[in-house]
């Protein structure tokens, strides 16, 4: 079997980062097709914790670190990313 296609997921522990791995996860046919990588600036919280029991792997990456965003992003095949263009 062809391993899965990563899918990174940022912002991965808020409402629509969320929404899109539970709805992967939910589908099947699409959680056969990629495994997901969420990214989140604190993976010991309690929200992330959920999502490693749920077989997500989640790795800790922050905006203003390209070295973290670079590792995040290593071997993806597509990311979904939602910024927040009202913080400075």
């Amino acid at each position: 079997m062809a391993s899965k296609k990563i899918l990174v997921v940022f912002g991965a522990t808020g409402l629509q980062g969320g929404s899109v791995i539970k709805s992967i996860l939910g589908h099947p046919e699409a959680a056969a097709q990629f495994s997901i990588r969420a990214v989140t600036r604190d993976p010991s919280k309690a929200s992330a914790q959920d999502l490693i029991a749920n077989g997500v792997e989640c790795v800790a990456a922050d905006m203003d670190d390209t070295g973290s965003l670079r590792s995040a992003l290593m071997g993806a095949y597509a990311f979904f990313v939602v910024t927040n263009f009202w913080e400075s």
